[in-house]
């Protein structure tokens, strides 16, 4: 590991600006790291910085800080400091859940029972398994009897969620799912893809509503000012509005490929996330964020 293979968190902030920025002054800061594109002296490592995150009251409740807990010196203008050791920035994306809407956005309700187009359907008969952050509460008024926590895990409020978007009973006639009559085979995401196909024959659908981090995102950090950094889950020596991962074709995307080949009858359906027009926010209200460098950029710290 190189010494510029670390997480380094890093000061747009001019020396002008330091105390007292005003809105405009930040407005400055923002355009110019999206303008600049650094020069940076290629090394024989990688490297990682940083930046900042959303309002406190936005924050799922199992929200944790991605870098851990470590305390480390706030950057000053054209400054860095390190956050935490890395390879790349793939060594810190999270897996983080990703919300679904209501089942009117996909015309569902002209299929169910009393709909337009006579079909009565309501997933009687199906097995969808539900791969998520955590359960789907099976005890939920809304599930009966009709949900299976496969692998153990706890449940988890957006599991329950998702799970109740697909097959919510509609005991609350606002909360009636797509197929309220279908089966939920319910797991953590911890290895989805080994059990997808191992239980390929158990189920009818997959649906997975998470994804990785991209491009723009936030973490909580307890040494930013406002418990949130901005990070940048790209490489910024290559690109500032650019992750490699948009749109990639990886080695788990691969490995979704062969089990969904060994398995053609298995439809699984995953979140594509809103990730490519995000943008830095400096949610930290101090200039500063948080991203990898493959190569030095000169600055000290």
């Amino acid at each position: 590991m190189g010494i510029w293979d670390s997480l380094r968190r890093f000061s747009t902030r001019s020396t002008t600006s330091r105390s007292g920025s005003t809105k405009s002054a930040r407005s400055r800061d923002k355009s110019r790291l999206r303008e600049r594109g650094l020069r940076l002296e290629q090394f024989e490592d990688r490297v990682l910085l940083s930046i900042s995150n959303p309002n406190l009251e936005e924050l799922p409740a199992d929200a944790v800080p991605v870098f851990g807990n470590a305390v480390y010196t706030i950057p000053g203008p054209g400054e860095m400091s390190l956050v935490a050791a890395a390879d790349s920035p793939d060594d810190y994306r999270p897996t983080k859940t990703m919300n679904v809407d209501a089942a009117d956005s996909t015309n569902v309700e002209h299929v169910k029972a009393g709909g337009s187009l006579g079909l009565d359907l309501d997933g009687t008969g199906y097995t969808v398994g539900v791969w998520d952050g955590g359960a789907v509460l099976p005890t939920h008024q809304e599930f009966g009897n009709r949900v299976s926590v496969i692998d153990g895990a706890s449940s988890h409020y957006h599991a329950t969620h998702v799970g109740g978007t697909i097959g919510a009973a509609g005991v609350d006639p606002l909360a009636e799912g797509m197929a309220p009559g279908v089966e939920i085979r319910s797991y953590d995401w911890d290895f989805d893809l080994s059990e997808m196909s191992s239980d390929a024959g158990l189920i009818d659908v997959s649906n997975h509503s998470y994804g990785v981090g991209l491009g723009w995102d936030w973490t909580i950090d307890f040494n930013s000012p406002t418990f949130l950094y901005d990070v940048w889950y790209g490489d910024m020596s290559v690109s500032t509005t650019e992750d490699p991962l948009f749109s990639a074709y990886n080695d788990e995307a691969a490995q979704l490929d062969q089990v969904l080949h060994d398995n053609p009858e298995l439809l699984s359906v995953w979140s594509a996330g809103n990730d490519r027009n995000d943008s830095y926010q400096d949610l930290s209200g101090d200039g500063n964020y948080i991203a990898f460098f493959s190569v030095d950029p000169g600055l000290a710290g």
